[in-house]
């Protein structure tokens, strides 16, 4: 086996085995509501590459330049999840809208919205993007900087990495915690490449 093939082994069981504790616990932390994301849940940083990147990893947004959408709603009684993602070229736009379930008549609210830019080439990708948060909760509305990386060195494997609250914004009466993502994508099948392996550890400070 060659150098290059061991570290890929030894990369991938390191992020395949704690997957899915770390990947269903903290991408929609409820402490961390800056960074909620629903219907990214089961989207990888190293995988994120087309408009939902500008919700996971901006460096995705120059793997496919094509122009496409993206939106998800879910419901109880009422709307309670609105995103919607839109990518023309390396530029992705967002926003996301939650009801927060506090108890009080009527509800409060979150809006997000997210512009952010992806650029570089295939085998070594950045991003950058800002997002502000503002909401009828009592305390500060947010501006939160975030940045990543992706490459895809092999067909069959990809890595990604992203940062959020990179300026630690203070948001309601705290400020709010970097949060740190690295994952790596593994398509073993050359004659099924959308067949994908993929695993993610999530470090918050």
């Amino acid at each position: 086996m060659s150098s290059h093939a061991a570290f890929a082994a030894a990369l991938a069981a390191a992020l395949l085995l704690p997957a899915a504790a770390s990947h269903a616990a903290c991408v929609s932390c409820p402490g961390d509501p800056l960074n909620d994301f629903e219907a990214g849940r089961y989207i990888f940083v190293s995988e994120a590459d087309d408009a939902t990147a500008v919700f996971i990893n901006p460096a995705g947004l120059a793997q496919s330049r094509k122009p496409n959408l993206f939106w998800d709603l879910s419901a109880s009684r009422d709307i309670d999840h609105v995103s919607f993602a839109a990518q023309l070229g390396g530029l992705g736009l967002g926003y996301r809208h939650r009801d927060l379930d506090t108890g009080e008549p009527g509800g409060k609210n979150l809006d997000t919205y997210t512009v952010g830019l992806g650029f570089g080439p295939r085998v070594f990708r950045l991003g950058i993007q800002g997002a502000w948060t503002t909401t009828d909760l009592p305390g500060d509305n947010a501006g939160s900087l975030w940045a990543g990386f992706q490459s895809r060195l092999h067909r069959r494997f990809s890595v990604g990495v992203a940062v959020r609250n990179a300026n630690q914004p203070h948001f309601l009466t705290s400020r709010a915690r970097p949060q740190y993502q690295a994952a790596l994508s593994l398509r073993p099948f050359p004659v099924a490449e959308e067949f994908t392996l993929s695993g993610q550890v999530t470090l918050a400070d």
